[in-house]
């Protein structure tokens, strides 16, 4: 009996053994281990805001007479569209051409005596003093025409561009002074997104130059238009201390989109971080008992090597690295703890550009 205990207890020792070595040959042997890995890029911070905005003709101009008179014929009604060139409204220019006649008769009188007087200074006949006032009546009738006639051509206005009339500001019959506004012109072909912002989000766009700015209308809020920066007001609101900005943009053409309407206008500034720093997800660093913080590398032959790195906080949901990566580097991002040196690994999910 104490022969056979001998004996399972030789067995024993001997399976225990085998699987030993077993265990030993299997850590020992080219295990590769699937790991998760993230391809590192540049880090770039993004500020986003958005802003209640109105939309304005990109163009628009009142278009008044520079003479005064009775309005005789308004052509136009809100709301028309009118082609570049075409006539608007005129006065009466009843005035005007009776003293255009007045002129063009004085003018002709002036005309002669200038011709006598010209032969009899040649002729030695009159005075250099009777000729130069002949001389002189003559030039300034000719000059006095000029700004009739101008006068008289200033009765009509024309439209500066195609566009639509956006107001009618007089009815037929008023007698308009020069310069009042008698309708206002707009083309909206490209419009206007009028917004009041903070003086900070100002100050944070001018620095870094690299932002950009879309209006999103309520009718189709899945989609954002690009807008260029037109203008940015000097003066602040005293109450909000907003600055008036607008920003420019081609009307959309799937929608009507009119001056007066309201929109959202979305400004997104990106500023790189700092140079040669990247966002790594932060399960991908690991610390020593000494506080330093490492990575694990992925070489081309899909090696692993421990590499320590510079950190710099957090953005957003990862790490910033200031020190120790390079754009475009593999590294593993979970199960670090069973990882060592040179060892062979494989792609199980690559979480930057996933391919």
């Amino acid at each position: 009996m104490i022969r056979s205990i001998l004996i399972i207890i030789s067995m024993s020792l001997l399976f225990v053994g085998c699987g030993s070595e077993e265990v030993e040959n299997f850590n020992t042997s080219k295990y590769v281990r699937p790991i998760k890995t993230y391809k590192v890029t540049s880090v770039k911070k993004m500020d986003v805001r958005t802003y209640p905005g109105k939309i304005g003709a990109g163009k628009k101009v009142d278009v008044s007479f520079i003479v005064p008179g009775s309005l005789i014929q308004l052509n136009v009604k809100e709301g028309d569209f009118v082609k570049k060139g075409s006539l608007l409204a005129r006065l009466d220019d009843a005035s005007y051409k009776h003293n255009m006649n007045t002129i063009n008769a004085q003018l002709e009188e002036a005309s002669l005596a200038y011709q006598r007087a010209k032969k009899l200074w040649v002729a030695n006949a009159i005075s250099k003093a009777d000729y130069d006032r002949a001389r002189s009546a003559f030039n300034v009738l000719t000059s006095q025409k000029q700004l009739s006639q101008k006068s008289l051509n200033d009765t009509y206005i024309y439209a500066p561009f195609s566009g639509y009339i956006a107001k009618r500001h007089v009815d037929n019959f008023q007698t308009v002074a020069a310069g009042s506004p008698i309708v206002s012109v707009q083309d909206i072909k490209d419009i206007e997104v009028l917004v009041n912002i903070p003086e900070s989000m100002i100050m944070n766009a001018s620095a870094t130059l690299n932002y950009k700015a879309f209006a999103v209308f309520e009718i189709t809020v899945l989609r954002e238009y690009e807008m260029q920066l037109k203008e940015i007001g000097t003066e602040a609101d005293p109450v909000t201390q907003t600055y008036p900005v607008k920003f420019v943009m081609p009307s959309p053409e799937q929608i009507n989109v009119l001056p007066g309407m309201t929109v959202a206008a979305k400004l997104v500034i990106s500023e790189s971080y700092k140079e040669g720093a990247f966002a790594v997800p932060e399960s991908s660093v690991i610390s020593d008992s000494s506080g330093k913080k490492f990575v694990w590398k992925i070489d081309e032959e899909m090696k692993v090597h421990k590499s320590e790195v510079v950190t710099d906080g957090m953005h957003e949901d990862k790490i910033i690295i200031l020190g120790g990566l390079l754009e475009g580097d593999e590294i593993a991002t979970a199960g670090l703890i069973h990882l060592t040196e040179n060892q062979q690994v494989k792609r199980l999910l690559k979480e930057g550009n996933k391919k």
